[in-house]
């Protein structure tokens, strides 16, 4: 009779957890979808997926957060594309986020114009930057070649600090990563492919459109399910929601895996805490601003809508949407008791491949608890589709693989930390 229930149980489960995956999908797609625009600032994207978010939060029946609204607002600013964006060389259409990209703090400008190729091997000498100056002094349009393969970084900014704006290309053989700003310069900076870009360059015609916007309101969206034990101590669950939005108005990031992919699981780790209430309170945050620096996360922690001192530990997801080779756990080797916990849980139930160690770094939105002194993991999935901040990172092409996997450490994680010291 107990293998006959082991049985009805696995079976249970495992329709549990496909039926998690299931929804997993259809939230990425529906935060990937064009209705969103990247998540960004554009067409309300920001706003259409934290109010997407807080309905989620609404139907499961958590709570806001200390009697407050579930949205957390928050000022920014940003710097927008609309319009359509051209580059042509030679009489050739290039395509946006494939074959070039405009650099993010660009303004808008256009113009027909013959260009001056600077190759930065010759970036050495003292009098060929200041023939560099002269030229941008001039109005000159120049063409850098390679500039990511020196140290000249510099001379990008020189040239975008000119008095006398002008536009600049900028030849890579890198891979195209696009990302978002929230400061404007005074030149027009197209990155483009160096398969793209002729021998011999005869003319180019471009065009940028900008709305460069300040003072915008965007927000944090916050819930909670009450603990049953301790409820005054709390297990703090984070992704950001935003995303970078539309390069133009033909063109939008969507970020299917950073981060629709924490975002789903967020939701799905609130409909679990909201079926099964964890001894210690389940606090729920999807971050806006994230993209522009951590914006939401700095802003929440210092607005002191919670006791920091309160969190027993935070668990922040970005990007985990692939994980055929593992997570990487940021802060592992920083709070080595969670990280020996989670570490024997997958040694027994062989959810992930690997569980790899990394220090403390200040690149997701676990960064600003970490500095108040919030113990905290920042995992991230190894594996799969190479596509960050790119047109190709897509719903449709997500695989999820170590999604379930991650899904599960993190239950079984949380179910035996009572009376673990997860502070170092």
């Amino acid at each position: 009779m107990r293998i006959l229930f082991l049985f009805i149980f696995l079976g249970c489960f495992s329709e549990a957890l496909t039926q998690n995956l299931e929804r997993a999908k259809e939230h990425i797609t529906l935060l990937c979808s064009k209705d969103f625009e990247g998540r960004a600032y554009t067409n309300n994207g920001h706003i259409k997926a934290a109010n997407f978010i807080e309905d989620q939060f609404k139907q499961l029946g958590l709570v806001p957060l200390a009697g407050k609204s579930y949205q957390q607002q928050f000022k920014i600013n940003a710097n927008t594309f609309v319009g359509k964006h051209l580059l042509k060389i030679n009489g050739k259409n290039l395509k946006l986020g494939v074959d070039y990209m405009v650099e993010p703090s660009s303004p808008a400008g256009k113009g027909k114009t013959k260009v001056t190729v600077i190759d930065t091997t010759s970036l050495r000498t003292v009098n060929k930057l200041k023939e560099i100056a002269t030229l941008i002094n001039k109005g000159e349009t120049l063409l850098i070649n390679n500039i990511g393969k020196t140290d000249y970084k510099s001379t990008i900014y020189g040239i975008k600090a000119a008095e006398n704006p002008t536009a600049l290309f900028e030849k890579t053989d890198d891979k195209l990563t696009w990302h978002i700003s929230s400061s404007l310069s005074n030149t027009v900076h197209f990155i483009i492919k160096d398969a793209a870009v002729p021998v011999e360059i005869k003319r180019i015609k471009y065009k940028v459109k900008n709305d460069f916007i300040k003072n915008i309101t965007t927000q944090n969206v916050i819930a909670q399910v009450k603990g049953t034990t301790y409820p005054d101590s709390i297990v703090l669950f984070t992704a950001h929601y935003d995303h970078i939005g539309q390069m133009d108005e033909t063109s939008y990031v969507a970020g299917a895996n950073d981060n629709a992919s924490g975002t789903a699981m967020l939701i799905n780790l609130a409909e679990y805490y909201a079926k099964n209430p964890a001894p210690y309170t389940t606090v729920f945050i999807a971050f806006g601003g994230e993209e522009l620096g951590l914006l939401g996360s700095k802003h929440f922690v210092d607005s002191w809508w919670l006791n920091l001192e309160d969190i027993k530990f935070q668990i922040n997801l970005d990007i985990v949407g692939g994980g055929s080779e593992g997570v990487q756990i940021v802060n592992s080797r920083v709070f080595s008791n969670a990280y020996n916990l989670m570490n024997s849980i997958n040694t027994k139930k062989k959810y992930l491949k690997q569980l790899k160690l990394r220090g403390a770094a200040h690149n997701s939105d676990h960064a600003p608890f970490y500095e108040k002194g919030v113990p905290c993991f920042f995992i991230y999935t190894l594996g799969g589709p190479p596509h960050y901040h790119d047109v190709f990172d897509k719903a449709e092409t997500l695989p999820l693989t170590g999604y379930e996997g991650l899904f599960n450490l993190i239950v079984n994680f949380i179910s035996e930390v009572e009376g673990v010291d997860l502070s170092r």
